[in-house]
């Protein structure tokens, strides 16, 4: 994969996100799941069918030849039987004219895909699955209020149910005439004397 990346103008596998919204924090955060690794496949790796995508997986340059064979499960895609061009044959034990193909990433006119989160060789990536998220995270908005609540208030909050507020309902305020729907992010304080309670609220999108 190293090798790969030297050659690219984009990693990879990956997709970056700028989120300019006032609300988020202003630091780099790195999201990865190990069973999404980025795995190439390259052909040219038996010498009875070098026309076959064989998944790499390890790192070939390690200086402890014992870590080679040491890598993360991965999803990939298993795209069935694939024929091998004439003369080339698949190895025992079958030693047919096809071969198993799985994949992480293909680039092919009729039936290519992608596991990337980037859009890459006019596949679409998975960013597609969070873009709605994305974009409602860019218009966040939080609003912090002290209200007025009784230690037994606070304790019905982390207590789940339909009938009455919780942690998990969607709350309405009217402020200066607006009405706004939030979430409750988070308690930040509580003063017993003044019953009065520093929560913070994520607002929803439209709200």
């Amino acid at each position: 994969m190293t090798r790969l990346n030297a050659t690219l103008e984009e990693p990879f596998g990956q997709w970056r996100l700028v989120n300019d919204s006032a609300a988020a924090i202003d630091r780099e955060r790195n999201l990865a799941n190990p069973f999404f690794s980025p795995t190439v496949s390259e052909t040219e790796c038996y010498a009875d069918a070098p026309s076959a995508l064989v998944l790499r997986v390890g790192d070939r340059d390690a200086p402890d030849t014992t870590d080679r064979n040491s890598f993360t499960p991965r999803i990939v895609r298993y795209c069935g039987m694939q024929p091998l061009p004439a003369g080339e044959r698949w190895g025992y034990p079958s030693t047919g004219d096809s071969y198993p193909l799985a994949a992480f990433h293909r680039n092919d006119p009729d039936n290519g895909f992608t596991l990337c989160f980037e859009d890459r060789d006019g596949q679409q990536g998975l960013h597609r699955f969070y873009d709605t998220q994305a974009e409602q995270e860019k218009l966040c908005q939080h609003l912090t209020l002290h209200l007025r609540l009784e230690p037994c208030d606070i304790e019905r909050l982390f207590q789940i149910q339909r009938l009455a507020p919780c942690i998990a309902s969607t709350f309405l305020f009217r402020i200066g005439g607006e009405e706004i729907r939030c979430t409750l992010r988070r308690i930040e304080g509580y003063d017993p004397s003044a019953a009065s309670t520093r929560c913070t609220f994520t607002r929803l999108p439209n709200g």
